[in-house]
């Protein structure tokens, strides 16, 4: 049993960190049915340290219109796709860029980024993209596509946090820790038997 719970935690933790990139992203709500307003906020954590994360952004069918101004040196950019750069076939159809690519550097978050959407329900997910800009340097991992001067990434931005495990992590995890429950009741039954 023991061996199987170790199993466990193990393909939990690989599976928590097969999903994880450079770059993350959350939102806030505000707003009722209908009229809603998320505000996103992209952090890069991308290495090396010259590594900018200059277009950023999310997949909102319900999107009509960006709210106020961009952030700092970014402008509404509109449609993109990201499988035209090696990407999964996404169409992000509220995005932004930006062309000095010197404002969201490692280490540093820029929120700011708000789209005006009409659906009924309020949502709690969005896809996002990002990609990075080299700077005369590249971008050594290999979870990226396009090019290692100018990766592109794509994620799940939530509410208020800035990573979600995907369904497979949460079953593994979830498996994982009814392992560790009945490991400790079958324990403790063995204890109450023999003590």
């Amino acid at each position: 049993m023991k061996r199987f719970v170790l199993a466990m935690a193990c393909a939990c933790a690989c599976a928590s960190t097969a999903v994880a990139i450079p770059i993350s992203a959350n939102f806030t709500t505000s707003g009722s049915s209908g009229d809603w307003t998320y505000d996103f906020t992209f952090t890069n954590n991308m290495s090396p340290a010259a590594m900018a994360l200059y277009f950023v952004g999310v997949a909102d069918a319900d999107a009509d219109h960006y709210v106020g101004s961009p952030p700092a040196n970014y402008v509404a950019y509109g449609n993109w796709n990201t499988s035209s750069a090696g990407g999964p076939d996404i169409n992000f159809n509220m995005s932004w860029i930006e062309t000095s690519y010197d404002t969201l550097m490692p280490g540093s978050s820029l929120g700011g980024f708000k789209v005006h959407d009409t659906a009924a329900a309020q949502k709690t997910s969005f896809d996002f993209f990002g990609y990075g800009y080299g700077r005369g340097v590249e971008y050594p991992g290999d979870d990226y596509f396009y090019l290692n001067w100018n990766p592109g990434f794509v994620g799940v931005a939530t509410a208020g946090s800035s990573a979600a495990p995907e369904p497979a992590s949460w079953a593994l995890m979830l498996g994982g820790f009814g392992a560790i429950g009945g490991a400790l009741r079958s324990r403790r039954k063995a204890t109450v038997a023999f003590g």
